[in-house]
């Protein structure tokens, strides 16, 4: 059998460089071979990772979820301290997951799409010292990520007219 996830990181930060997503797919292959599970593909952007995991029936696929993701953000926090600064109360993934079954699927199809997510090539995170807290300009309040090189975390603009707020996630990009 077959599944596709999607694990995305906590708030979406964008934490995951080339070298994190490649410590991922030793991590994820070893994992998936407790399980007698087979990786067939991995990749990723910034913020989230798609997989695609041929596994015996009798796994259930919320059990693979945990160890992939419990093993992964602790083997991951001691491998990369750079990116561990980062997690929110030592937790690297988003409590969710998108599990998607690949039985009759054409196995081919659904791993072009899984390499065709753009691996970032390099980190963005920035340098320690860097400042926490950052004033955003434009009329704008919010806050910066601590060690992100976004210019916001999240934010809220304010209008005086309308007296309305939105919120705004940053991508990746």
């Amino acid at each position: 059998m077959g599944v596709r996830l999607v694990f995305v990181t906590k708030y979406r930060r964008c934490l995951l460089d080339g070298q994190a997503i490649e410590r991922l797919r030793l991590i994820f292959s070893k994992v998936c071979s407790d399980f007698a599970a087979v990786l067939v593909q991995l990749d990723g952007e910034g913020n989230h990772v798609h997989l695609l995991v041929n596994y015996p029936p009798k796994v259930s696929v919320s059990s693979l979820v945990n160890s992939l993701k419990g093993v992964s953000s602790y083997v991951l926090r001691r491998q990369l301290p750079r990116i561990a600064k980062c997690y929110w109360k030592n937790v690297l993934w988003s409590p969710s997951y998108f599990a998607a079954s690949c039985g009759g699927a054409p196995l081919d199809g659904i791993k072009r799409y899984i390499e065709q997510q753009a691996t970032p090539l390099e980190s963005r995170l920035t340098p320690a010292g860097s400042p926490g807290l950052t004033p955003l300009t434009g009329g704008q309040v919010g806050w910066c990520n601590f060690f992100l090189e976004e210019p916001f975390l999240r934010y809220r603009t304010w209008s005086a007219a309308a007296s309305s707020s939105s919120m705004v996630l940053p991508s990746c990009g």
